[in-house]
């Protein structure tokens, strides 16, 4: 290690990396925790050690010190943490080494025909894309009937090493990149954000009229799910949004998808993570006029989500739980982990409702 980076584990504590790198810290007074970059977590389950300047997930288990979080988290070279923070190597004539790593993360935006180009190419893959017998079996025992199956065009994977080598001899590199399907590892190699089995959600755009994103749900493992690289998450639309005078907002798909099955709505959104004020606001200017009901699991997560917003519409699990069970009492799993709408759905299956 250089001299250089010895100093900057020295005098820059991991909370100021952090900041640096664009995350929003949770502060809880004896802890300070941030999302996980490595298992795409949304509930703040990595943990910052001031004192040792060190990080730990506890939903992963990833480690490491303050330049790993840069490095092995985000992509970065060396280079660029020493750039980060004013650690210039004097080189006269000499400009820094461009590697693939950098050149992704410092990549222009998208022009609109590029664009244009990589909702053609997520339309095909998912065209071409089947939902395999796993995948099938997956749903159907979360109780998603075939009809809303089909209706979002829901898809899997079985095998990610196949449909990585199947996307690199059919497209090239470059635009695979610039849709998120690909990015570089700190090794210089390209590998395939989607890297475990799973679901694959497509995501249409408020009109229904174009696939302007994908999502996953993975069939196995603790990490719940990945999403494109280095591209901005999109809401998970359902058909009736943009015409309904209500919409209902859940943290997950699955909860969203059975909701729209249990009730034949879909004037549903997906949010792939937890409702901060800033989103609940963002969603609140993209559906004018509309009442817009928060959704959220009735867990401490979305409890403490959901006190943070100003008076939000909101949905009360209690009417649910009084519907479905005869009792106001929340349900919860033997885990102690609360209902979410996913739990109710299969309830009803069983002849409850």
């Amino acid at each position: 290690m250089t001299d250089q980076l010895k100093q900057i584990k020295q005098d820059i504590p991991i909370t100021l990396m952090a900041k640096k790198l664009g995350y929003s810290i949770l502060d809880r007074g004896t802890r300070q925790n941030i999302n996980c970059p490595f298992c795409q977590d949304h509930n703040q389950h990595m943990q910052l050690y001031p004192g040792s300047n060190r990080y730990f997930c506890h939903k992963c288990r990833a480690a490491g010190d303050s330049i790993d979080l840069a490095i092995k988290g985000h992509n970065y070279t060396i280079q660029d943490v020493k750039n980060l923070f004013g650690y210039i190597d004097h080189q006269p004539g000499k400009e820094p080494q461009k590697t693939a790593d950098s050149c992704r993360q410092k990549r222009p935006e998208i022009d609109p025909q590029r664009r244009e180009q990589i909702i053609d190419l997520l339309l095909e893959i998912c065209f071409n894309m089947e939902l395999t017998k796993a995948g099938m079996e997956y749903l159907t025992n979360r109780g998603l009937s075939f009809e809303i199956i089909k209706k979002y065009e829901l898809k899997s994977i079985d095998d990610p090493k196949a449909t990585a080598r199947h996307l690199l001899e059919k497209y090239e590199l470059d635009i695979l990149l610039d849709a998120g399907l690909f990015d570089y590892s700190v090794n210089q190699k390209p590998y395939f954000a989607f890297f475990m089995p799973a679901i694959v959600f497509p995501h249409f755009d408020l009109n229904i009229t174009e696939i302007s994103y994908l999502s996953t749900r993975n069939l196995s493992g603790d990490v719940k799910s990945f999403k494109l690289h280095n591209v901005p998450a999109k809401y998970y639309f359902g058909n009736e949004c943009k015409h309904s005078e209500t919409v209902y907002v859940f943290e997950g798909i699955i909860s969203a998808l059975s909701f729209g099955q249990m009730t034949g709505r879909d004037n549903f959104i997906a949010l792939n993570g937890l409702c901060t004020p800033a989103r609940y606001n963002e969603l609140r200017e993209l559906m004018p006029g509309k009442r817009v009901i928060l959704a959220l699991d009735p867990d401490e997560a979305g409890k403490k989500a959901l006190a943070e917003i100003e008076k939000p519409f909101y949905m009360d699990w209690r009417d649910i739980a009084e519907q479905i069970t005869g009792s106001r009492q929340l349900p919860v799993h033997p885990n102690g982990k609360a209902f979410d709408a996913n739990d109710y759905l299969i309830l009803t299956q069983q002849g409850r409702y």
